[in-house]
């Protein structure tokens, strides 16, 4: 029996499948452990050769230096015996197995990293960069941690109980750090000279990405690839969590705006407009209907941060003091015009919804009439609705988004998983 050659050490034929190679390794394995008084070397060879033949990636590329080792020594007596042409050909093999292998590990936890945008940027969009210190996988062995002209029979050599855990895989304080929790560690004259058989090494760089236009207050942008990978993961993603700034007198509700508004008692019944300078630099003039309730929210769809979210202005009430004498003339001149604009109004009011809560006084970034553009178009389709109303719609769309989100990044994960269809009876934890 050839001990380098994974299916006869395994007592397997070429064409087993990966049960019955994974059967085969619990059967050999019962009295190799060393629990059992086995040669720990023997057993981390027979994890080894399992651990390769019961990977799709992993066996294809096996297969395929098994094959050029023979072909290119055929006066060998081993399929591992090394030559300048087997050498060559087996380094290729090894660094497209570390890469194949890359994908196949598990992904490394994501970094969350907060980032404050302006208001204008989130309407707008930007370019943005992050500076980030990070391990990946080496270039100069495809993150192997064996040297690239390693043969074959001197890769499968290279392996030796991890002096730390002493294959357990777990140490005195935990999991092993030392050997990544693989219970293996390469042997000095096999590890990479540029990682020395870390297989990562560190980088400093500059990732560069897009803050979309329309970007809401707490939206997460995915940088996929892009954290730190670490020993036995592969890189994780860094998601930046968005938190946009309010200013101008805004504020924010995931990606609908709200001020307030200060109208009179008039514009209440009968309705009027505001000119209202936008995020995005334009100017908007606002018309709405009369029957507006104090507390209430007069909702412009399509003005948010983007074309799903709404602009909603808060409606403040200002109701004067008035003397008796000039309180019974404001009574007359009140009556007089409820009566000539219940008419007028009276569609308006029955395709509009309307309804009363409460609300709080502050600041708005409403021009004066003078100040609006004379081209401005009017912006006049709008609801009316309570601020409870307002804000469950907001927490809908917010709770869609979210949603949308998660099951990208589970799609994602899911397309990325460890196991994959043809290895599954045989994934490794």
């Amino acid at each position: 029996m050839n001990s380098n050659n994974h299916y006869e050490l395994l007592g397997v034929k070429r064409t087993a499948t990966a049960q019955e190679i994974a059967s085969a390794f619990r059967e050999r394995a019962r009295s190799a452990h060393p629990d059992k008084g086995g040669d720990p070397a023997h057993f981390l060879r027979l994890k080894h050769a399992r651990e390769v033949l019961c990977d799709a990636h992993k066996r294809a590329a096996y297969d395929a230096e098994l094959a050029a080792s023979s072909s290119a020594s055929s006066s060998a007596s081993s399929p591992f015996s090394s030559s300048s042409s087997s050498s060559s050909t087996s380094s290729s093999g090894a660094a497209a197995a570390a890469a194949a292998s890359q994908d196949e590990l598990p992904r490394a936890p994501d970094n969350v990293v907060a980032m404050q945008i302006s208001l204008q940027d989130a309407v707008r969009g930007a370019q943005r960069s992050l500076n980030v210190n990070r391990r990946v996988p080496c270039s100069s062995c495809a993150g192997s941690g064996m040297r690239a002209d390693l043969t074959p029979q001197q890769r499968v050599n290279a392996h030796q109980p991890c002096g730390v855990c002493r294959g357990a895989r777990i140490g005195p304080m935990g999991p092993c750090g030392a050997c990544g929790m693989s219970g293996v560690q390469l042997s000095p004259s096999a590890q990479c000279a540029a990682c020395s058989g870390r297989r990562l090494k560190h980088e400093h760089a500059t990732v560069p990405f897009e803050i979309p236009r329309g970007c809401a207050d707490g939206a997460r942008i995915r940088l996929r690839g892009q954290a730190g990978a670490q020993p036995g993961q592969r890189a994780g993603d860094i998601v930046i969590q968005v938190h946009v700034q309010a200013s101008d007198g805004f504020e924010l509700l995931h990606a609908h705006l709200i001020t307030d508004v200060n109208i009179s008692l008039l514009e209440a019944i009968a309705g009027g407009e505001r000119a209202l300078r936008h995020p995005d630099g334009g100017v908007k003039r606002l018309r709405f209907d009369g029957g507006v309730q104090p507390g209430s929210y007069i909702v412009f769809p399509g003005l948010g941060l983007n074309e799903f979210a709404s602009l909603a202005l808060r409606v403040t009430i200002a109701i004067p003091r008035l003397t008796p004498s000039a309180a019974a003339d404001a009574r007359d001149d009140l009556a007089r015009a409820l009566s000539a604009c219940s008419e007028a109004h009276a569609h308006a009011r029955a395709t509009t919804t309307r309804s009363v809560d409460s609300s709080s006084e502050r600041s708005s970034p409403l021009l004066a009439d003078a100040a609006a553009p004379a081209g401005a178009a009017f912006v006049d389709r709008h609801s009316i609705m309570t601020e409870a109303d307002f804000v469950e719609r907001a927490r809908a769309d917010e709770q869609l988004h979210a949603d949308e989100e998660d099951a990208q990044a589970h799609a994602h994960a899911h397309a990325h998983a460890g196991m994959q269809p043809g290895n599954v009876q045989c994934a490794q934890s």
